[in-house]
């Protein structure tokens, strides 16, 4: 009769969170816009200041969620941080910009 002897080694994986690239500063904190209120639409992510959001993202954004991480956000209604603004701090989310925010964020610095 043999006897097998088994070794139980506890296997540890770590991963960055799925909707994070590997190249993210996480330290940094990211926010996310999205096209439509509440939400909804097409979504872009964030994670440091934002001269201009891109030709795909240009004055569509109606809703924003500021990562707990994040001090604040500043969104402008121009590119390279030009034009009326507002700020929001950490851990907000907001369903709707308001009618004098909509669909005009053009860049947005991060701290």
């Amino acid at each position: 009769m043999s006897l097998a002897l088994v070794l139980s080694i506890p296997f540890f994986a770590f991963a960055a969170p799925a909707n994070l690239s590997p190249n993210v500063d996480t330290k940094s904190g990211c926010v996310t816009l999205y096209e439509h209120a509440n939400f909804q639409g097409r979504a872009k992510r964030f994670c440091g200041d934002t001269s201009y959001v891109g030709n795909d993202f240009n004055d569509i954004a109606s809703s924003v969620k500021v990562d707990c991480s994040v001090n604040s956000v500043t969104l402008f209604e121009h590119a390279n941080y030009q034009g009326r603004y507002v700020t929001y701090h950490g851990c907000q989310k907001i369903g709707y910009v308001g009618n004098s925010f909509n669909d005009i964020i053009s860049s947005l610095a991060v701290d």
